[in-house]
């Protein structure tokens, strides 16, 4: 348990900078460890590596902002850090088996989150 507080700050950090380019770099400098070690622990504490765990905060908070907001899709994937058009469609495609706007109909027809 004192690892998880340890590591906080970092997970505070990612949620409230995810918006921006987040490097395993300042994540570490954050838990005040070295990058190896940072990695070590983070996957020991939470299962999967500081990159994945960023990728999964992504994904969700996509997810959410489609399923429960009027945003254009554009500033969605600004919103979760990410600028490349395409790669979004394929990011929540690959993980919803939908592209971006598919997914916002089925999730506001269904009412929830909507996932194949």
């Amino acid at each position: 348990q004192s690892s998880t507080t340890e590591l906080d700050d970092v997970l505070y950090y990612i949620n409230e900078n995810l918006s921006n380019n987040i490097s395993l770099k300042v994540l570490a400098k954050i838990a005040h460890l070295s990058n190896t070690y940072f990695i070590k622990k983070f996957k020991k504490v939470f299962g999967v590596s500081p990159i994945k765990y960023l990728s999964i905060t992504r994904l969700e908070r996509a997810k959410m902002l489609l399923s429960t907001t009027d945003m254009r899709i554009s500033d969605i994937m600004i919103l979760v850090g990410i600028t490349d058009g395409a790669y979004f469609s394929k990011f929540i495609k690959s993980a919803t088996g939908y592209s971006p706007k598919t997914f916002r109909e089925m999730s506001k027809q269904h009412g929830t989150f909507y996932n194949k």
